[in-house]
């Protein structure tokens, strides 16, 4: 296999441009969503908080706000309000969000907010368009979901070109290019999907979780439905064009080792979990080629299943039936 290389996001704007074009499966017709009235609130909590704020001003904000009391954000703890005046006066901070001002265009991010919580509507009428809540807090979140908000850390989404970055042991560079502002909205829609994504807990197979990942990124490509699959599953250009390639060898390593109905959670871990590569098929095998796998099972039986509307996808616990009615089998590519 041609040895991959982590494709680099130099620039906002060409990071929409390269990623939208990238080589991902062709998109079907997209649904008529320009009735369903959705415009989405947003928030910058850092400003609101750090410019110039008194610790009795930050207060009344978090009182005014109680979603924001997740995440540690306890009003009643003098310490967390010392550590919050503390870090209005702090460079560093100061530093990121003027970087936040220069890469993002706000506008842009709503826009792309508004269509994944649009298309989510559609599939889901009775869906809550919740707030989102932008904040620059020091690399202590990327989204953290609630029923009805969504806080996001712009400083986790800066990619190549934040100016500062967590310490390698806790994001290493294979997962942390994944974190540029064009990644917010894939990440969001992925939190969507669990308040939908049924799964039988009881069944420990290999199977049954490549299947429920793969049903989170079926829906995911459904609500960001512009996305290139390289943004869906967070791999690089190269990584789809090798995962596409070398399907075959990758099905056949999973058959001949019998892994499919695996159990052993040591065993599913190095192909279900994020790794820089999955070593046990090839040097330049990405990382969590199960999870690619199940996304393209999962595709293969909505091909099959035309008739299966989203939700019912979702609802669906029998992993092991989606498989078998799959018919999928990799055709091997010149």
């Amino acid at each position: 296999m041609q040895k991959i290389k982590l494709t680099v996001f130099v620039f906002f704007n060409l990071i929409i441009s390269f990623l939208f074009s990238s080589c991902s499966t062709q998109k079907e017709t997209l649904p008529d969503i320009s009735n369903l009235k959705v415009n989405v609130e947003m928030e910058r909590v850092d400003r609101k908080i750090f410019d110039n704020q008194s610790k009795e001003e930050i207060l009344t904000y978090l009182k005014e706000n109680p979603d924001l009391l997740l995440k540690g954000f306890r009003v009643n703890d003098i310490r967390i309000l010392e550590e919050l005046v503390k870090r209005a006066n702090d460079p560093y901070i100061d530093t990121v969000q003027n970087q936040v001002d220069e890469l993002y265009d706000f506008d842009e991010l709503r826009q792309q907010l508004n269509d994944v919580f649009s298309y989510t509507k559609f599939y889901y009428p009775d869906f809550y368009v919740p707030k989102v809540y932008t904040i620059v807090a020091g690399y202590e979140m990327d989204v953290v979901p609630s029923d009805s908000m969504f806080l996001v850390g712009l400083d986790y989404f800066l990619g190549d070109q934040s100016y500062y970055r967590p310490p390698i042991e806790t994001i290493p560079n294979y997962l942390w290019e994944r974190y540029h502002p064009e990644a917010i909205q894939t990440h969001i829609a992925r939190e969507i999907s669990g308040r939908y994504n049924l799964s039988n807990p009881s069944d420990n197979s290999m199977i049954n979780e490549m299947i429920w990942w793969g049903k989170t990124y079926y829906f995911i490509e459904k609500v960001v439905p512009k996305a290139a699959d390289s943004l869906v599953i967070g791999y690089s250009n190269q990584e789809i064009q090798d995962c596409e390639t070398y399907q075959t060898d990758v099905w056949g390593h999973f058959v001949k080792q019998e892994l499919f109905y695996a159990t052993a959670q040591v065993e599913k871990r190095k192909y279900l979990e994020a790794r820089p590569h999955t070593f046990e098929i090839g040097q330049e095998c990405p990382g969590r080629i199960a999870q690619w796998l199940g996304w393209q099972i999962v595709r293969a039986y909505m091909k099959q299943n035309p008739d299966v509307t989203l939700p019912e996808l979702m609802k669906m616990t029998n992993h092991k039936e989606i498989f078998e009615q799959s018919k999928y089998r990799p055709k091997k590519q010149e």
